[in-house]
């Protein structure tokens, strides 16, 4: 997909034929397994990303990483509070590893984690701990992905931030 800028506004209305609106009512679809309620929840959620001032691409890889509407609603509000999202997802991906995607899933997990005490986080922080977790995998032998160090250390030392 195209890194062109894809800005919207808070007025913004679904337009099919706009290419991320397609996406997202296709992932909506997808992810509600023909569950009314829930596609209107999904669907309610990704149209608060795709208020993000984020260029389609890193919108798209958001949404593709969210397994429930309330995750898309976390990563929404941490994205949507940070002036230079793209530029600081850069610099981790650049400097790590492992692909955009590990790295907002490690993110992700974070989010949850805080959002069951009701507590939240900058992206930077939610990044620099990811980065932390990402420089202790060989700590954890056993654990395949960067998520799963993300929660495993999350359950060990938790996190102040």
């Amino acid at each position: 997909m195209a890194s062109s800028k894809f800005i919207v506004s808070q007025e913004r209305r679904v337009d099919m034929s706009d290419p991320i609106d397609e996406i997202f009512e296709a992932l909506a679809r997808e992810r509600s397994g023909g569950v009314v309620s829930l596609h209107l929840a999904w669907s309610a959620a990704l149209k608060k990303l795709a208020t993000s001032e984020m260029d389609a691409e890193h919108i798209e890889i958001l949404a593709a990483t969210c397994r429930a509407p309330r995750d898309v609603e976390l990563v929404a509000s941490l994205f949507g509070a940070t002036g230079n999202a793209e530029m600081m997802l850069g610099e981790a991906t650049q400097d790590s590893s492992y692909p955009v995607g590990d790295i907002l899933q490690g993110v992700l997990g974070l989010c949850r984690h805080l959002d069951r005490d009701r507590r939240k986080t900058t992206l930077k922080m939610a990044i620099g701990f990811v980065r932390c977790c990402e420089e202790s995998m060989a700590t954890y032998p056993g654990l395949d992905t960067l998520a799963q160090v993300v929660d495993q250390m999350l359950e060990e030392h938790g996190f102040e931030g």
